[in-house]
């Protein structure tokens, strides 16, 4: 992939670390609103000049606490203007950040503390300042900056431990931001910028050290990209930031990139109305996982089963001229006509769902169905699937726009190499690849050989040059009949029913395959209705024949568009939805299976009986 950078943009390159891309930043355009925090009914802006401020604040303080280069510090806040500021200036006094997601147990914040070595924390709020105390005392945490005020009647426990919040924080006289700078000064960029743990499917995670070369090098070769939609407007782009900052993806997504090509970004500390909220701000540029794309879709055609049968129909009508262009198939001079009616009265309505503003979403995180990409793309909206992971800081290659590849992850970022292993497995190498994990040499060595990193995905490089993702190396089932299935390929399928809201499937070293379900909250309502039933008395239904057959309905559908190897012959329905509270889900929203596994494996066993 070649995409021409810009001349600003070729500053970036010479920059030596995360705070000087910040201070670039504020320099050019530092009194423009950058990120926005909804406080009541008002959007509070931030400029970067105010970010820069805060930056400096929390840098003072945490050189005054004692604070050497090199030392850790874990951030524990919702997605907030704050975090971005307190990020880059832990690595403005020199330190390392390591980010927290706030779904974590006290055990998560306990294991990270003592694994990082941690000795001072950032946390938002008294809410989540309250679960992060037990945890902080015994990792012998000195110091905890906290940005709003906790009330007078929270005791925190034990000796030792300071606590300050932001608004006290002292603003830097001259010769203080000196020495701060002087702390940035010394930065190189090689050096370990933040440790982001990856959450991981099963086990405890890995602490993946990214450097401020890793991540700038990622922000030379993203901005260009973006910057190539025809309908790009230099300074008028605007994100909405939902997916955890803590994470990888959001991590560049939502922080870095919205600094090197001065794009607004309205942060949300919650998934709460995220539809509605996507209305509200009116978002030309917005990331996501998969698992969201899949639940607009259902509820798009769950909501269309409601319309007039006219309606419904210009809708298909709609999508199948869509499909037909995105594939490339003649279409005839009376669709082409009547496809621009079509444009006006349903793909128009589709867009205003969405703001009315949207240029591109971006999917990463976990493979998109194709279906699904071609289901957005025919309404108009663009999607631009990518392909990367934490350790790759994280992007490795991504669909450009005008050039899209629907069923592809696109082709490689400049910069980056990509080759196909002999057993199939994609490794990349580039500035981008981690450093390695923290305090794990022994696995380090495993994952990077010779500077090529092992990513654990199995995937083909087309004649074209744009990557496929087929499976994750470690998650092949391999049936008794020695066939490899993709599992995420069959889930994929499977959640496209709307009858399905999640799923996970078994059957290595069985005949076939089985599946775990939850089935989707909208068709458990209607369901009832009909019936006379009440949705909150699942025990009337829950395991009836009645109920299982339409469930059955729908995975006999899936099926119908798999080869015989794929298709799930048995299912049984799971006790509660996978999320991220009961551990069944990563915080980026990916199904972790040995959890699941470990408690309906044996009813999933049973099914073979």
């Amino acid at each position: 992939m070649t995409v021409l950078k810009k001349e600003k943009h070729r500053a970036i390159d010479q920059l030596n670390s995360l705070p000087d891309l910040l201070r670039w930043r504020a320099e050019q355009t530092g009194e423009r609103a950058a990120y926005f925090r909804k406080t009541g009914d008002q959007w509070e802006p931030y400029t970067w000049n105010r970010l820069r401020e805060i930056g400096y604040k929390i840098a003072h303080a945490l050189i005054d606490s004692g604070l050497q280069p090199g030392d850790r510090v874990t951030l524990l806040s919702e997605n907030r203007p704050e975090w971005v500021a307190a990020h880059i200036g832990v690595m403005m006094a020199g330190g390392i950040t390591v980010p927290l997601y706030i779904t974590n147990t006290p055990d998560n914040h306990r294991y990270i503390l003592e694994s990082s070595g941690a000795t001072r924390a950032i946390v938002s709020n008294q809410k989540l300042l309250q679960g992060f105390i037990e945890p902080a005392q015994v990792a012998l945490i000195s110091n905890i900056i906290v940005f709003d005020a906790i009330s007078a009647e929270m005791k925190v426990p034990g000796q030792g431990m300071a606590i300050d919040f932001l608004a006290q924080l002292p603003t830097p006289s001259s010769e203080e931001q000196a020495i701060v700078d002087g702390r940035t000064a010394d930065i190189t960029k090689s050096e370990c910028a933040c440790i982001i743990y990856t959450s991981g499917t099963s086990g405890n995670p890995s602490g993946v050290m990214l450097s401020h070369l890793n991540i700038l090098t990622q922000c030379s070769a993203l901005v260009p990209v973006l910057e190539s939609l025809d309908t790009y407007e230099e300074g008028k782009e605007r994100w909405l930031s939902f997916l955890p900052m803590s994470h990888s993806y959001e991590h560049m997504a939502g922080v870095f990139i919205p600094i090197a090509m001065d794009a607004e970004v309205y942060t949300l500390g919650t998934l709460d109305n995220l539809l509605s909220m996507i209305k509200e701000v009116q978002p030309t540029l917005m990331t996501a996982v998969p698992r969201l794309y899949e639940t607009i879709r259902g509820r798009i055609l769950q909501g269309l089963k409601a319309r007039p049968a006219r309606k419904q129909a210009l809708f298909h009508r709609a999508i199948g001229i869509g499909v037909a262009r995105i594939e490339g198939k003649s279409i005839s001079l009376g669709d082409k006509l009547f496809d621009m009616t079509l444009a006006r009265v349903v793909r128009k309505n589709v867009s205003k769902n969405f703001g009315g503003r949207l240029k591109a979403f971006v999917s990463g995180g976990a493979p998109l169905n194709y279906d699904v990409a071609k289901f957005f793309n025919a309404m108009g909206i663009r999607i631009l699937q990518g392909y990367g992971q934490t350790e790759s800081a994280p992007v490795i290659s991504v669909n450009v726009p005008n050039r899209e590849r629907n069923e592809t992850v696109g082709p490689k970022l400049d910069g980056v190499e990509v080759k196909i292993a002999e057993d199939g497995e994609i490794l990349t190498r580039s500035d981008c690849v981690m450093i390695g994990y923290w305090q794990d040499q022994e696995k380090t060595a495993k994952t990077i050989i010779d500077g090529w990193l092992y990513t654990g995905d199995i995937g083909v490089i087309e004649p074209d040059g744009f990557l496929m993702i087929t499976d994750r190396k470690k998650d092949i089932i391999v049936n008794s009949g020695g066939d490899n299935i993709a599992p995420q390929r069959v889930e994929g399928i499977l959640l496209l029913e709307p009858e399905i809201a999640q799923c996970l499937v078994f059957g290595d070293r069985k005949p076939h395959l089985t599946a775990a379900i939850w089935p989707d909250p909208d068709f458990v309502s209607e369901y009832c209705k009909q019936k006379g039933l009440s949705a909150d008395a699942p025990e009337t239904f829950w395991e009836s024949s009645e109920f299982h057959a339409a469930l059955h309905e729908a995975v006999k559908r899936a099926n119908g568009t798999m080869n015989i190897i794929e298709r799930v012959r048995k299912f049984i329905l799971v006790d509660e939805a996978f999320s991220i509270e009961n551990g069944m889900l990563t915080p980026s929203l990916k199904t972790r299976r040995i959890p699941i596994l470990a408690l309906y494996g044996e009813k999933l066993e049973n099914l073979y009986s």
